[in-house]
């Protein structure tokens, strides 16, 4: 966020460090005021905020923020009177309170919530083959089950600060499961970029199928918008048949892709998706960004 009364902020760029009964009223006055477009005014707390000239985080005690329909629009000195607050405007002290910008999760996979405390002391080979999206712990992955792991997942993602996450959504195990998956993250009020896996060896989802579904879903998120942007997670341009990394590339070019998603590893592990492979694929240049995940032998080739 960026100090001055002309700056405009979207309010899911806020969470609150304080009592929990501030914390409640500031969730609630939000998501009112989305329903009501009213004013609220949090009034005289510690706002940790970001200089674009300076770049750098800025700590501004005995600040306020006020809130006018569903954007932040004013940060400011409250003793100096230089913004004007609207009428009937609900005022919270937030003295003595931290106000700060919510966090960016850019790495979770959140659909598997549910097996958490499972896997603790598992090794990387144990946890592919006990608690992935290929392994035998996926097949108890009911919508239900895949809705209600989702959901709590971002509720606590919410509670904690994190009101934007890139969602590594592997749990694409049918078309029920994953549209459980979306649905959940809809209704958590999450800003969502959710990147949906399209691979092979996935029991009863086929590839071909997988795309179809991704096509379709494409369709509807360019009619209703909102918090979630679908996106597309590909693990295997570096290995994978030609054709269907081909097929991938004119979907995601042809649909409402807002990212591609893909690990680059590299060494003894594989997943050698590096950038230098995906410049080549002509894949840098597009549209939409690419998002290189854990880099654990990523080297200047």
């Amino acid at each position: 966020m960026k100090g001055g009364n002309s700056a405009t902020y979207a309010p899911w760029l806020l969470s609150i460090t304080m009592r929990t009964s501030l914390l409640s009223a500031f969730w609630a006055a939000t998501f009112v005021l989305r329903a009501l477009s009213k004013s609220i005014l949090f009034e005289q707390g510690a706002v940790i905020t970001y200089d674009e000239e300076t770049q750098s985080v800025q700590v501004k005690r005995n600040h306020s923020v006020l809130i006018e329909d569903d954007r932040v629009t004013a940060i400011f000195d409250l003793s100096k009177g230089n913004v004007s607050i609207p009428p009937d405007t609900e005022v919270i002290y937030a003295g003595n309170d931290i106000i700060s910008p919510g966090f960016i999760d850019t790495h979770r996979h959140v659909w598997q919530t549910v097996q958490r405390s499972l896997g603790g002391d598992s090794c990387l080979a144990q946890y592919l083959g006990r608690w992935s999206s290929f392994s035998l712990a996926a097949r108890a992955f009911t919508p239900d089950v895949m809705y209600y792991s989702q959901l709590a997942g971002l509720c606590e993602a919410l509670n904690g600060g994190v009101t934007s996450i890139v969602d590594n959504a592997s749990g694409a195990f049918t078309q029920a499961v994953s549209d459980a998956s979306i649905r959940a993250t809809e209704d958590s009020g999450i800003r969502s970029f959710h990147a949906y896996h399209i691979r092979r060896g996935i029991e009863g989802f086929a590839f071909e199928d997988q795309l179809v579904h991704y096509q379709n879903l494409s369709g509807q998120f360019d009619k209703k918008g909102g918090l979630v942007s679908l996106g597309l997670a590909y693990e295997t341009f570096d290995t994978g048949d030609s054709a269907d990394t081909e097929v991938l590339i004119n979907l995601a070019r042809s649909s409402n892709t807002t990212f591609i998603q893909t690990h680059f590893v590299g060494g003894p592990l594989g997943l050698e998706n590096s950038p230098s492979l995906l410049a080549k694929l002509d894949l840098l240049n597009g549209s939409f960004p690419v998002i290189f995940r854990s880099r654990q032998f990523c080297h200047l080739d």
